[in-house]
């Protein structure tokens, strides 16, 4: 199959572009839509809820993410797709995306027929990739090389998902700054194939693994020498790894363990001094600029006292991600669980103590306690004394705080039903739900930056 994707062995088969009218042996009744914008009705410009799906480079760390409103569009047809696009678009320019572009990539699918809309203009360039699903559609518009090429100039990236080797798609492939590939629609044989060729005589073009569904795959992708890898195996427990709990790991949940005990600053300073790091990390942490501290904080117990045992407690959780041997995943896995950890505080904070919020975060944050420690939920809770109502919501899925977490982890599965239900039930629409998404990405960032 993938032996088509070889150049062609003469000229007459390649189409050049400027004479390329239709070239998928459509008649007229199936011919292809012209790129102009059309009207909206009033279904169109609904509220729904955006989606995010961690995009990760080769060393590990979050590059991007893609936004969606759900994996799947049915049924799979034209109209169909181009209201999706518009309610994605739409939702997307409400949350104020550009904020989080400085940072991280925006990977966002369009059908060949949507690049006619106006409104791609009122998005943020800088960083955004925009797909191009089902690409091999392009080449039945005479317009869309020159439209695709206009955004390209505009400061747009260009993705190309989905393509199949047909005459003329040769200069939309010369133009693509990504090729998204489906790594589940393909075994081991067609990928090196793919990747083969798409490297020898596409250079430029960085290859994208999508749908990487577990670790073994994950390594493939890697082995293969793909740019970027997205899909479920970041948080997934894969049962044949090994438990993974260090020395330094298990030193945080001592401390831990001790705050959530109300232990006494002189027995939490003690603890500390028998990790070296972990002292240092604190007296740096707490002499960060950030920390606006006048003067400079040289003791252990000062630096508990200042902080205070609730601060401390977050504190150490962060650190609970960091400490130790770090493989490549892990970078990635601490943004997710920050995210998670500030999108389920977010969603109950203006009807909570501070207290409260706190418990929220961590529910959220050790909702990938066993993603990290490599070990089931029920073992990795076992190292930590936490209240009985955290445990039921990470464990359970029951008491006040498991529906927060349950949309939070919602966000990242791109199942509207699920979402719908799960806002209705926390008292929170749409609108209110992108918009803390958003926020919960960037204090994400700023986090990572600090630390």
């Amino acid at each position: 199959m993938l032996d088509e994707f070889a150049p062609p062995k003469n000229t007459e088969a390649v189409i050049p572009y400027e004479q390329h009218a239709i070239a998928s042996g459509h008649d007229s009744a199936g011919a292809a839509e012209p790129l102009t914008e059309e009207k909206t009705s009033p279904a169109e410009t609904e509220q729904s809820f955006v989606c995010r799906e961690s995009v990760l480079d080769r060393s590990g760390h979050v590059a991007g993410y893609e936004f969606m409103l759900r994996k799947k569009v049915h049924p799979e047809t034209r109209a169909v797709f181009r209201l999706y696009d518009e309610v994605l678009i739409r939702n997307i320019i409400s949350m104020g995306i550009g904020r989080l572009l400085a940072n991280r990539m925006a990977f966002v699918g369009l059908c060949a027929a949507s690049l006619g809309k106006n409104m791609l203009e009122i998005l943020p360039a800088q960083g955004m990739v925009l797909v191009i699903r089902s690409s091999s559609e392009l080449i039945e518009r005479e317009e869309a090389y020159v439209r695709l090429n206009a955004l390209k100039v505009a400061g747009f990236r260009i993705g190309l998902e989905d393509f199949q080797p047909v005459p003329g798609m040769e200069a939309f492939l010369q133009l693509a700054d990504y090729a998204v590939i489906d790594v589940s629609s393909n075994d081991l044989q067609q990928l090196n194939q793919m990747v083969d060729f798409l490297s020898g005589h596409f250079p430029d073009v960085q290859l994208v693994a999508k749908n990487v569904d577990s670790l073994e795959s994950y390594d493939v992708c890697h082995n293969l020498q793909f740019d970027y890898l997205q899909g479920s195996f970041l948080t997934r427990v894969d049962e044949q790894e090994q438990s993974k709990i260090s020395a330094s790991q298990l030193r945080v949940v001592e401390l831990l363990n001790l705050v959530q005990k109300d232990a006494s600053v002189e027995a939490l300073a003690k603890t500390f001094k028998l990790d070296p790091m972990l002292t240092y990390k604190l007296l740096r942490y707490i002499n960060s600029p950030g920390g606006g501290l006048v003067t400079k904080i040289t003791t252990l117990e000062h630096a508990i006292a200042v902080l205070g045992q609730q601060k401390l407690y977050r504190w150490l959780t962060l650190l609970l991600f960091g400490s130790g041997t770090v493989s490549a995943r892990d970078w990635a896995l601490m943004e997710n669980a920050l995210v998670r950890g500030r999108l389920t505080e977010m969603f109950w904070r203006e009807a909570c103590s501070p207290d409260e919020q706190d418990k929220l975060f961590i529910v959220g944050f050790f909702s990938l306690l066993d993603v990290l420690l490599r070990m089931p939920m029920g073992h990795a809770l076992a190292q930590l004394n936490l209240p009985d109502e955290l445990v039921n919501a990470l464990l359970h899925e029951q008491g006040k705080y498991a529906p927060f977490l349950e949309l939070a982890i919602a966000c990242e599965q791109a199942n509207q039903e699920r979402i719908t239900a799960l806002a209705a039930e926390c008292g929170l629409d749409a609108l209110k739900v992108n918009a803390v998404h958003i926020e919960a990405m960037l204090w994400a960032l700023e986090v990572e930056n600090q630390n």
